[in-house]
């Protein structure tokens, strides 16, 4: 915490913070390129250190505005391919269906109809399970995001029986 004045340090452009509560470091950048803002969220983060959640929560988003920001937020960090993947998965069997609903209003219920429905269109099981990693992200980002304390549901990927490859089966009669 050495060249930090009163919690406060700026580096380059903007402020950066470090503080101890009960031993533990807490450390971060503000975001913030004046002095009083940076105070500011200094204060915010020390309250939520001391109450281990976040001062002000943010309001759950809807299903369509998640996937809009999970987008912006890895437009530079996913590759092409898993951002189309993600956004695919979510406009044909996601959106049509949670699109208008807030993210914390989502039940398990609703996932596993969502996956049925996959089902019965006649997608594979493999597709399917694809469904439930992309959910599983985009509630995992929720929760980064601060939008939701946890993802409230968990469910378990359908079981899928491997194939057998050419060199495991045995030849008849060899």
């Amino acid at each position: 915490m050495a060249g930090f004045k009163n919690g406060l340090q700026k580096v380059g452009d903007a402020y950066h913070y470090c503080f101890r509560i009960n031993g533990q470091q807490y450390k971060g950048s503000t975001r913030a390129h004046d002095l009083q803002t940076a105070r500011k969220v200094l204060e915010g983060k020390r309250q939520e250190a001391l109450l281990g959640k976040p001062v002000t929560p943010k309001e759950a988003p809807t299903f369509a505005l998640l996937v809009k920001d999970w987008l912006a937020a890895h437009a530079r960090t996913a590759s092409a391919g898993h951002r189309r993947g993600v956004e695919h998965i979510s406009r044909i069997w996601l959106t049509p269906y949670l699109g208008s609903c807030p993210i914390d209003k989502v039940s398990q219920g609703m996932i596993l109809e969502a996956r049925t429905r996959m089902l019965e269109a006649g997608r594979s099981m493999a597709t399917a399970n694809h469904l439930l990693r992309v959910v599983k992200l985009l509630w995992n980002h929720a929760v980064d995001a601060g939008y939701i304390e946890l993802v409230p549901f968990k469910i378990k990927p359908l079981r899928l029986q491997k194939e057998a490859t050419p060199h495991r089966i045995r030849l008849q009669g060899a």
